[in-house]
């Protein structure tokens, strides 16, 4: 699979105005090595510039290369785990900041009961800049990651109700190096009509 995804948006706010614009080029493969086991490829070269009117310490402009081998486990069509490993590499041209993060998830999907389904993923994300930033910058090129270890999970259970309603229970936890975790919990009804 090729694909492209662009994405711009211009905020008109009290401070004057803010536009962001980002674009992905990407390539991503799919191969089944046997019964049980698959592999993904995913490389991507993306570019992110904002702009703010008033505040030049909020300007970007990034390039990026994204490079992320994924590898499944399927036994049948009620469980899937995945283990990926993401390396990310950057250089932000405007103040001359590199960046890079290393990251391995394992994501785990089960669908044992017939209206029960588990979603949930763990990461531990190594971040690095070559220099200290503000934390506007900081904020913006590691995609609200600071610098360091940061440990991400995330949980999402759903229960299906009738044909239109979904119960989602969320949970989210992250901690970066030198601080607490920081937990937040949702409880949710999703219908269609």
């Amino acid at each position: 699979q090729l694909g492209q995804v662009h994405s711009a948006h211009k905020w008109r706010l009290s401070t004057g105005s803010e536009q962001r614009i980002s674009t992905e080029y990407f390539i991503r493969s799919r191969h089944r090595l046997n019964k049980f086991f698959s592999n993904e490829n995913y490389v991507a070269h993306g570019k992110t510039n904002s702009i703010t009117e008033f505040f030049v310490q909020k300007n970007i402009d990034q390039q990026k290369w994204i490079l992320e081998p994924l590898i499944n486990y399927q036994t049948n069509q009620s469980i899937r785990l995945s283990l990926a490993l993401k390396l990310q590499s950057g250089k932000e041209i405007l103040q001359n900041i590199k960046s890079n993060q290393r990251e391995i998830r394992l994501d785990c999907t089960a669908n044992v009961l017939t209206k029960w389904s588990i979603r949930s993923s763990a990461s531990l994300v190594q971040a690095f800049l070559n220099k200290d930033v503000n934390p506007w910058a900081e904020y913006s090129l590691l995609q609200g990651l600071r610098v360091g270890n940061n440990v991400l999970i995330n949980a999402n259970i759903d229960r299906i109700i009738n044909a239109n309603t979904i119960l989602r229970l969320g949970y989210f936890a992250r901690k970066s190096e030198g601080s607490k975790y920081i937990q937040t919990g949702n409880v949710q009804v999703l219908a269609s009509f």
